[in-house]
């Protein structure tokens, strides 16, 4: 039989697949003694395959296959042993099993994450540029295209899971949905309307030559020709006389 000579690629792996299927199904069975077994065993190995087809030389695909046939066979019987109480009967590939591994293994290849995994798996040795310190701390923890996706998807997580903790307890809350509990309310109109309620006592420097009590006078007279009203300033609060108590 002539051996497979070509370069194992998208185009051409359903015909290296339909060349060696059934030799390849009736080894597995004859090994695995299960149908169901066997089929996961097959996909898994054309899937191994072709995943290192980069690798591959054109020549060496039917004995790179063997190798990963054989060893995916051997760790599905170390996960689930054959009972040696029980008989089983032979079987040959059929058309529908055949097309249905096929189309499994293609369905596979084509799908958007098995090529995102493909192109991350490719840059998987590659590690950053960096000083020497840099360079050995990468070599305990070596950072991958991989790895920075799978931080993003958890700080992504972690982000959600803390808004919908702090928001969806208390979205029901009025005293925190009332909006007119946060609303600013200017310095200036506060100070305003304070002004009447503020008990202030205004003291005049005392100076030579100047006379408070005219001061005063003239500020009230000012006070009553701009407003009209004397108390439109509010209270005039007298200057506080000496007192026994006051010190």
């Amino acid at each position: 039989m002539e051996c497979w000579d070509k370069k194992l690629n998208r185009e051409n792996i359903k015909e290296f697949y339909e060349y060696t299927v059934g030799m390849v199904y009736t080894a597995v069975f004859d090994m695995l003694k299960e149908p169901t077994k066997t089929e996961q065993v097959i996909i898994k190995s054309y899937l191994d395959l072709y995943q290192q087809r980069s690798t591959i030389a054109p020549g060496d695909a039917e004995f790179v296959f063997s190798d990963i046939l054989q060893k995916n066979s051997k760790s599905m019987l170390e996960k689930y042993p054959t009972p040696s109480n029980v008989v089983f009967t032979s079987r040959n590939l059929d058309e529908f099993t055949s097309g249905f591994m096929l189309q499994k293994i293609l369905n596979r290849i084509d799908s958007a994450g098995y090529k995102f995994v493909e192109v991350i798996s490719s840059n998987d040795g590659k590690k950053l540029q960096a000083t020497s310190q840099v360079k050995k701390l990468n070599e305990l923890f070596p950072v991958t295209p991989l790895l920075v996706f799978e931080l993003i998807i958890v700080a992504l997580i972690i982000w959600g899971v803390s808004n919908v903790a702090i928001t969806v307890p208390y979205r029901n809350d009025s005293d925190i949905s009332d909006k007119a509990g946060f609303d600013d309310v200017g310095i200036q109109e506060n100070i305003v309307s304070l002004l009447p309620y503020y008990p202030l006592n205004v003291n005049f420097p005392e100076k030579e030559g100047v006379d408070i009590e005219e001061v005063e006078k003239k500020v009230a007279e000012t006070s009553v020709e701009t407003t009209g009203e004397s108390e439109a300033l509010g209270p005039i609060i007298p200057s506080p006389e000496p007192s026994a108590t006051q010190g």
